[in-house]
């Protein structure tokens, strides 16, 4: 089976906080299935400054049922030269959002992971990678603690 991208997300610390947001490429859509997992890493200068995190090896759910995150949403299939840039893509994805950050300070916290993840799923729809709409599926996923 080719890649699959997905999109899943986490509860903030708070139920003010908003959600964070990661990609992550497994090869089936099974629940157990093994994947990659990439996200944002705050660098702790507490400018919101973000650098790309990639974990290999993550599972959607543990042996007992248990899953490790809130929720998640199959974005389609990807090719493996994609998988191959997504690193790249991730790295430039940051360089945005910490330019849009910079000098808003402590307001910053709004422009991170959502923001990351929606910029990367648009390029691949634009490019052709995802299919047509993946942009605003992904808008639609949950943001805030409900």
């Amino acid at each position: 089976m080719p890649p699959c991208l997905w999109i899943i997300w986490v509860s903030g610390l708070t139920h003010l906080s908003l959600k964070e947001w990661a990609l992550v490429v497994t090869y089936e859509e099974d629940p157990e299935a093994f994947g990659t997992l990439y996200k944002l890493k705050d660098i702790g200068t507490g400018l919101s400054e973000y650098i790309p995190d990639i974990i290999r090896g993550v599972r959607y759910q543990d042996h007992f049922g248990r899953r490790y995150w809130e929720g998640r949403l199959l974005l389609g299939q990807i090719t493996e030269t994609v998988v191959e840039l997504l690193p790249l893509y991730c790295e430039v994805g940051a360089d945005l959002i910490n330019s849009q950050n910079q000098g808003r300070g402590l307001l910053a916290g709004e422009c991170g992971s959502q923001e990351w993840v929606l910029h990367i799923v648009s390029s691949f729809e634009d490019s052709r990678i995802l299919p047509r709409g993946s942009t605003d599926r992904a808008k639609a996923c949950p943001r805030r603690y409900v």
